[in-house]
């Protein structure tokens, strides 16, 4: 299940079935789909992989997709962009590996890097 969300942090991302957010990364490609993170990338940032079928809450559809991996496991993506889960993250909702490295991005429901302030004016008194 890939479910539209939005947080404080960083507007409209994109999480699990969870609640876990799902992020992208800066070196792979979405023309044409391709994982770049394998080994021990793929230990921190494990792959979200294709189940029997994947439901959508709040994403389009027609832009889910996967792409194949270098081991041979299909990987979701969006809009071309590979899914990765975090493993800092602990629990639903969190979004620590957000702009790690500078090539870590929760992933918008477009496919984009969430970002905060991405859309929606904060509130007044959210600290902004």
């Amino acid at each position: 299940m890939l479910s539209a969300t939005e947080s404080k942090q960083v507007g409209w991302f994109v999480a699990d079935a969870g609640g876990f957010a799902l992020y992208r990364y800066d070196k792979d490609t979405a023309k044409p789909p391709k994982s770049n993170c394998d080994g021990d990338c793929a230990k921190t940032w494990p792959p979200v992989l294709v189940g029997e079928h994947t439901m959508t809450s709040g994403v389009d559809p027609t832009t889910v997709g996967s792409v194949t991996r270098a081991d041979g496991k299909k990987q979701v993506t969006i809009a071309g962009w590979p899914l990765y889960r975090y493993t800092g993250d602990k629990k639903a909702g969190d979004i620590t590996g957000q702009g790690k490295g500078g090539t870590w991005f929760a992933v918008t429901p477009e496919g984009k890097k969430a970002q905060a302030n991405d859309g929606a004016a904060p509130a007044p008194g959210d600290g902004y």
